[in-house]
């Protein structure tokens, strides 16, 4: 479960974020009808009744015809029904109405972002920032926005703006927990998320990403007890079977770790991440044709993992191909140019092929990562 309750105000990307409305009043309070019909629309909302919201909000609107707030309602449900064309023109209409209303190029934004405008997507949330400064919310949206450009850093800028802007809230140190393990900062990603499952311990995603940075710390102990809570949360947890497989690999029992890989396949045949841990556990054992098979069904299943290509590199390297790993080390880097292992794993490769210049260059960059750790 990643919130107990969803409300209209703005959409969220990778990171769940919102902005609550009032709590519904009565007529007898002195309720406009308009004001009735937005807070039917909320209701159904919440409830997932998505027509009936639709319903309501274009009510909304014929009673306020120039509400950018029916407007943005109408995108907001729209978009949530997967209607990505008509939730935009809902969102500009908001705009050209009020161009000060902040939501509406926050979610307009959102919008951009699934249409892979990310250019386009950035400004506009740089425009609800500009009008809003003290939002999380529309922050936390740019950092979002920010990372799918590839602006890492700046990403994490605005994530750390949102999570201090609003410490009590376990998604702005969710987002920033996932940033840093991108960057492979580690201990911070893990002071964020240890936070985020404090205040929010049903939160699922900073939970499984809580047990990776355990992992790549070697915290296997404390990795050990987010999968088996997430396990006891839900045994078909294909990816929590997956990690606790790269736990039993680290720990040196093999066969625990293959029946746990095994699992996660058979609950979810496509999972990326649990092909990568079965072509490493091939490897160990030398059954290298198998390992080759686990790292392309990896790269089948999800082309841009940058893992599934940094053992594909390793692999080629052992055996000697060296213009193979050189392709696939760099394609590992052009995914995640994160990833310390691919630079040193470049940098070998180069090395052995006598490019003393390039060689040195990686090694600068994987040990300035490693200095990170």
């Amino acid at each position: 479960m990643l919130l107990k309750k969803r409300t209209l105000g703005i959409l969220v990307g990778t990171v769940l974020f919102t902005i609550s409305i009032p709590p519904t009043c009565t007529k007898t309070w002195g309720q406009t009808e308009a004001e009735r019909y937005y807070n039917e629309a909320l209701q159904s909302y919440n409830k997932g009744s998505f027509d009936e919201a639709l319903n309501a909000a274009k009510k909304a609107l014929e009673l306020e015809p120039t509400s950018p707030r029916a407007f943005n309602y109408l995108g907001i449900i729209h978009k949530k029904q997967g209607h990505l064309e008509e939730a935009t023109s809902y969102f500009k209409k908001a705009l050209e109405v009020d161009l000060g209303f902040a939501p509406a190029h926050s979610n307009l934004g959102m919008a951009y972002l699934d249409e892979g405008m990310t250019e386009e997507a950035v400004e506009e949330h740089r425009k609800a920032v500009g009008l809003i400064p003290n939002s999380a919310g529309f922050r936390n949206n740019l950092a979002v926005a920010l990372e799918k450009k590839g602006m890492i850093e700046e990403a994490v800028t605005e994530a750390m703006r949102a999570a201090n802007l609003a410490p009590q809230l376990a998604e702005p140190h969710w987002n920033l927990g996932r940033l840093y393990i991108k960057k492979k900062i580690f201990f911070k990603a893990i002071s964020e998320l240890e936070e985020a499952v404090r205040i929010a311990p049903d939160l699922v995603p900073a939970r499984h990403l809580l047990a990776e940075a355990y992992i790549n710390q070697n915290a296997l102990e404390k990795a050990t007890k987010e999968c088996t809570r997430l396990l006891e949360a839900n045994p078909q947890d294909a990816l929590a079977h997956a990690k606790m497989g790269i736990i039993y690999g680290k720990k040196g029992m093999t066969k625990e770790a293959f029946q746990e890989e095994q699992r996660a396949l058979e609950i979810d045949p496509s999972l990326a991440v649990a092909h990568v841990a079965l072509g490493e556990l091939y490897v160990k054992e030398k059954r290298f044709d198998d390992a080759l098979s686990e790292y392309e069904e990896a790269i089948k299943a999800d082309p841009n993992l940058a893992g599934a290509h940094l053992g594909l590199a390793e692999l080629y390297g052992s055996a000697g191909m060296l213009d193979e790993a050189l392709s696939a080390y760099n394609e590992a880097i052009r995914l995640d140019p994160h990833q310390p292992e691919a630079h040193q794993g470049l940098a070998i490769t180069y090395e052995l092929k006598g490019m003393t210049e390039e060689a040195d260059k990686e090694y600068e960059i994987y040990e300035g990562y490693m200095r990170l750790r």
